[in-house]
C-alpha cells in the first residue's frame, strides 16, 4: 500500500489547483467552480491468475477570507487490491485503503501554513494460506506555525 505525507497532500494539492491555470497539469474537474476533484480508477493484469487495481479519489477546495487569508481543505482516498489465484500463490488477496483529511490556514505574504490539521487512517487486509491478517492505523497532527500542537496514534491488528 501506499504510504503519504500528509503535508505533501497539501502540497499536491495546491498544485493541482494552480497547475491547470497555468497549463503544466492536466486539467481536472471542476464542478460548479469550486472544489476540484479528480478521479482515476484502473486495473492491470500482471500474468493469468494475478490482478492489481488502484482508485484514487482526492477533493481539493481553497477559499481566499476578505483579510486575505487563504484556507485550504481536502480529502483523499487511496485503494489498492491485488489478487492471485494461483495454486502457488503465497497469498490469495490484498488490499489496503488510506483516507486522509486536511484543512490548513496560510495567512497573506506567507507560504507556510500558520495552522494545518491532519488526520490520516490506513488498512489493510492480507489473506495468506486461508489466514487473513486486519491492520488498522490513524494519525491526527496538528501543527502552529510549523509546530505540533498535538499527536494522537493508533494501531491494531488482528488475525481470523
Amino acid at each position: 500500500m501506499r504510504t503519504v505525507n500528509l503535508r505533501s497532500v497539501v502540497v499536491l494539492a495546491a498544485i493541482a489547483l494552480i497547475g491547470p491555470m497555468v497549463g503544466a497539469l492536466p486539467a481536472v474537474a471542476a464542478p460548479s467552480g469550486g472544489a476540484i476533484v479528480q478521479d482515476v480508477h484502473e486495473c492491470r493484469q500482471d500474468s493469468p491468475t494475478r490482478t492489481v487495481c488502484t482508485k484514487d479519489h482526492i477533493v481539493f477546495n481553497q477559499t481566499i477570507s476578505g483579510s486575505g487569508n487563504i484556507n485550504l481543505s481536502g480529502n483523499a482516498s487511496f485503494v489498492l487490491t491485488l489478487t492471485d489465484t494461483s495454486p502457488e500463490a503465497a497469498c490469495s488477496s490484498q488490499a489496503g485503503k488510506q483516507t486522509a483529511h486536511f484543512h490548513a490556514l496560510i495567512k497573506p505574504n506567507s507560504v507556510a501554513p500558520r495552522e494545518q490539521h491532519d488526520l490520516e487512517s490506513n488498512s489493510s487486509v492480507v489473506t495468506c494460506g486461508g489466514v487473513t491478517f486486519t491492520c488498522n492505523s490513524t494519525l491526527e497532527v496538528h501543527f502552529v506555525d510549523g509546530v505540533a500542537q498535538f499527536e494522537r496514534q493508533s494501531f491494531e491488528c488482528s488475525v481470523s
